[in-house]
């Protein structure tokens, strides 16, 4: 997994994430089969709860 300079995830990898994790899977689980960072998840998850 590779950092990704310049480019950001699509709204659709991020619900895709978030919704797993909704459903139960470990952030560091969810990380790997979307090929994200934990980071990525735990930081998406603060700005839903700051935005909805």
């Amino acid at each position: 997994m590779g950092w990704r300079q310049e480019q950001s995830y699509s709204s659709d990898l991020r619900s895709r994430a978030l919704a797993a994790v909704d459903g139960g899977m470990p952030a560091r689980q969810a990380a790997l089969l979307f090929q994200v960072s934990v980071s990525y998840i735990y930081k998406a998850q603060i700005l839903r709860r700051k935005t909805g």
